[in-house]
């Protein structure tokens, strides 16, 4: 038996969330995934890792390595029939590769594979989301 009695209530488990800005990160993983609202869809799964220290909303330390994870549609949105889903694709090639329209590498397993490692400056907003305010990837840039 326990001896010993601890009070968890003013214990905090939140997750720590990055204030909204302009962080630079690393693509850490890129790869296709099965989209878990349309059967038969794809998404391009990204997840990104903070290369350097960053305040969270509470003004706690955020390490790099902290993760923000973003998907892609691969095919159109049956919600959004007008929104070209390729834009955000292209958005994502040019800030990790540096190109721009006319210069782009086809969108392949080998370009997928080309972005694991890349540096690019990733905006972020703070959203409400089904387990409290999350971190969501707005935009990537080239990183100047």
């Amino acid at each position: 038996m326990l001896d010993t009695q601890i009070d968890l209530n003013d214990t905090d488990t939140s997750m720590p969330r990055l204030i909204d800005g302009k962080y630079l990160c690393s693509i850490d993983k890129a790869e296709v995934v099965a989209s878990k609202s349309v059967e038969g869809n794809k998404n391009l799964m990204v997840i990104y890792k903070l290369a350097e220290d960053a305040e969270s909303t509470i003004g706690s330390s955020i390490s790099p390595g902290y993760q923000l994870r973003r998907y892609y549609a691969l095919q159109p949105s049956e919600k959004n029939p007008d929104w070209d889903f390729k834009t955000d694709i292209a958005r994502l090639i040019d800030a990790a590769f540096g190109t721009s329209q006319g210069e782009r590498p086809e969108f392949n397993a080998d370009t997928i594979a080309g972005l694991h490692g890349r540096q690019v400056i990733v905006t972020t907003k703070l959203v409400e989301g089904e387990m409290g305010l999350q971190n969501e990837v707005k935009s990537v840039l080239a990183v100047s």
